[in-house]
């Protein structure tokens, strides 16, 4: 597993951005606890007290509000609509993963905490048990640790962290393959964003 791209891609971002305030650290580490818990939230897993505790992995569909339906036949309004060619009729949309993208904002966040610590490049091992716990909800608590441990001059944690993300998106179901281009999809938007002053 290769992250010395999405690094670099993170470090344009970055420089882009430009926030050089004392608070930054911390702000990350904030900003990726709050992204975890945004992550655990479309996983659902936790929540024992709802009868509904399937991952979000596919959202409503945008162009025909869910209906399945939306757009009219032929060049002329003839009152009759078609079926939704972006979801297919279904009224959900295939390329939209609440729980993928959640998971991707973390890994911004735990890419933005590596270049702060200085890497360009890291080594990872998360096929090795000491990085995995036995369920997914002691994965976040493991995660989440990890981030709220770290500090600025303590690069064993941030191995650790990094390692323990990249279990949580594998025990989440996600494949290297797919977090990638959903990391590199959303690194577009935010470069979209930061022209639109989000």
């Amino acid at each position: 597993m290769n992250l010395s791209k999405l690094f670099a891609t993170q470090k344009v971002l970055r420089d882009r951005i430009n926030y050089s305030e004392s608070d930054r650290f911390d702000k990350l580490i904030l900003a990726l606890l709050v992204e975890l818990g945004e992550c655990a939230n479309e996983w659902r897993g936790f929540k024992f007290w709802s009868k509904d505790q399937e991952p979000r992995r596919i959202k409503e569909c945008g162009f025909c509000s869910g209906e399945g339906n939306g757009f009219f036949s032929g060049s002329q309004y003839t009152g009759y609509k078609e079926k939704c060619i972006a979801c297919d009729g279904t009224g959900l949309d295939k390329n939209k993963n609440p729980l993928l993208e959640e998971y991707v904002d973390g890994l911004h966040f735990v890419l933005e905490l590596g270049i702060e610590l200085g890497y360009e490049s890291i080594r990872i091992k998360p096929h090795l048990t000491v990085y995995r716990e036995k369920t997914i909800s002691k994965q976040f608590i493991f995660v989440s640790n990890f981030a709220s441990r770290i500090s600025d001059e303590d690069h064993y944690d941030y191995l650790y962290l990094t390692n323990a993300f990249l279990v949580l998106g594998e025990m989440l179901g996600f494949t290297w393959e797919q977090i990638e281009q959903a990391y590199f999809a959303k690194n577009e938007i935010n470069h979209q964003r930061q022209e639109n002053g989000y």
